[in-house]
């Protein structure tokens, strides 16, 4: 059966993009552990794991996703989302859901500090995209340079309300 001809999936599904360091995982794994969501992370459907630019199954990514939503959990998923190609990959293995977008913006100083110096090249590669990644309209966007996990978690919680 195709996923185009399922039912509607019930869960919430957010969306956690930003650049490598800007908290991506660590929001994620908040999620999982305190609010009871399912937390999936992009970097499992890289081949080869890591790096500027592995090869990506976003439409393997998204069934996965969606298939979790089916059954009414909500589900957190983390990637950077760069190009716009990609997200339409992705939202295409998900039919009928409406998801809400974060953007978690972090300095590349902040970047390197929070990963390590031997993913500096990847940051820096990340930060050059920067200006031509694309936005999407009504997304949340936190500036995680200076803000504890509890904000960033806190301001998340309120957003996923509001909607």
């Amino acid at each position: 059966m195709s996923i185009q001809n399922e039912s509607k999936a019930s869960g919430i599904l957010l969306v956690i993009r930003g650049i490598t360091g800007s908290g991506k995982s660590t929001l994620g794994k908040s999620l999982e552990r305190t609010a009871g969501w399912r937390f999936m992370e992009m970097d499992k459907f890289k081949t080869p794991p890591g790096g500027c630019t592995p090869e990506v199954d976003f439409p393997a990514f998204g069934r996965m996703v969606y298939e979790i939503l089916q059954t009414g959990n909500n589900v957190a998923a983390e990637e950077a989302f760069l190009s716009k190609q990609h997200l339409d990959w992705f939202l295409k293995e998900i039919p009928g859901v409406h998801p809400r977008f974060i953007w978690l913006a972090c300095s590349p100083d902040t970047s390197v500090k929070r990963k390590s110096e031997l993913q500096r090249s990847i940051v820096e590669h990340q930060h050059r995209r920067l200006p031509s990644a694309y936005r999407i309209p009504g997304e949340l966007v936190i500036d995680t340079n200076n803000v504890s996990e509890a904000e960033v978690f806190s301001r998340v919680l309120e957003f996923v309300r509001a909607a």
